[in-house]
């Protein structure tokens, strides 16, 4: 009876639900979210002529937005110091931007 929800009396026991583990969003650190795809701004101009300058060309220049281009620069800049994998992405988080002197 235990088993088909029932107790000894005859009455239905309330299904106890499963719940599900909450899942939290990914935790950015303070500022990166300045530093996204689709990003507008002279601070992405700054990381542009960074980049530039130290050999990872953006092909359009330094035109303060944060598109395709600035991505694959920034990709190759993190290949170039050592990330592989899911850690060369081409968006500059934490560790990219300090070696890129923006923190």
């Amino acid at each position: 009876m235990r088993r088909l929800g029932l107790s000894p009396g005859g009455a239905a026991r309330p299904q106890r639900q499963k719940s599900k583990p909450q899942r939290s969003a990914p935790t950015r650190s303070p500022g990166t979210e300045r530093y996204a795809p689709g990003s507008r701004g002279p601070h992405i101009a700054k990381m542009q002529r960074r980049l530039i300058r130290w050999g990872f060309g953006v092909k359009s220049g330094a035109t303060g937005y944060f598109g395709r281009e600035t991505r694959g620069a920034v990709r190759r800049f993190q290949r170039a110091s050592g990330w592989h994998g899911r850690r060369a992405n081409g968006i500059p988080g934490p560790s990219t931007l300090r070696r890129l002197g923006l923190s």
